[in-house]
């Protein structure tokens, strides 16, 4: 098992990789100590500020492959997300006219979306075994790989079965598990 830092640390160390799968570790402790840090950084404005432009990628990243963990497509975040631009962008067109107060309810209903989402990832288990996003990831911020006895073309043969059993089981699609294939290959 990973240790607080660690598991902080996987999530810049994948920066901006939005394929794969993240453990509920890697998600909840990225949330909850972003969480704690923006309340302590907002306190001198211009620090929040710059933290909070530097946690964006790594954030939506890590949501991206959480939703991943749990056999969800990343386009899930545009929903509560979607919504909260929507109303940013109702209120800039619509201060001059006085009617901007209408749209921070889009914002409000955007946010209360993302918190129950985010509660959503935080409690519920991932897949188990594989799915069409990727192995299972542990809690112990392993890469995705089996790791043990096995050679590494023993690891290729099993993944490449594993792909194959998706394709067959009617999980993926015959492009999905093509392109699934040909990362297997490049990863030896």
């Amino acid at each position: 098992m990973a240790t607080l830092l660690e598991s902080y640390g996987n999530c810049f160390r994948k920066y901006a990789t939005f394929r794969g799968r993240a453990a509920r570790q890697e998600y909840v402790v990225f949330t909850i100590a972003n969480f704690i840090l923006s309340a302590i950084l907002g306190l001198i404005p211009v620090v929040g500020g710059i933290f909070g432009l530097i946690i964006i990628i790594p954030g939506i990243a890590v949501a991206v492959r959480r939703l991943h963990d749990l056999n969800k497509s990343g386009w899930w975040l545009l929903a509560p997300y979607g919504i909260m631009l929507i109303g940013l962008i109702g209120i800039a067109a619509t201060v001059e006219e006085g009617r901007a107060a209408v749209w921070v309810w889009a914002i409000a209903l955007g946010g209360l979306a993302a918190l129950v989402m985010s509660i959503w990832m935080i409690f519920t288990r991932g897949t188990i075994g594989s799915n069409r996003f990727g192995d299972e990831q542990n809690d112990d911020n392993n890469s995705g790989h089996t790791m043990g006895k096995s050679s590494a073309a023993d690891d290729v043969r099993e993944r490449l079965a594993q792909a194959k059993k998706m394709l067959d089981d009617g999980v993926i699609s015959a492009s999905e598990y093509e392109v699934m294939r040909a990362n297997i290959i490049k990863d030896m």
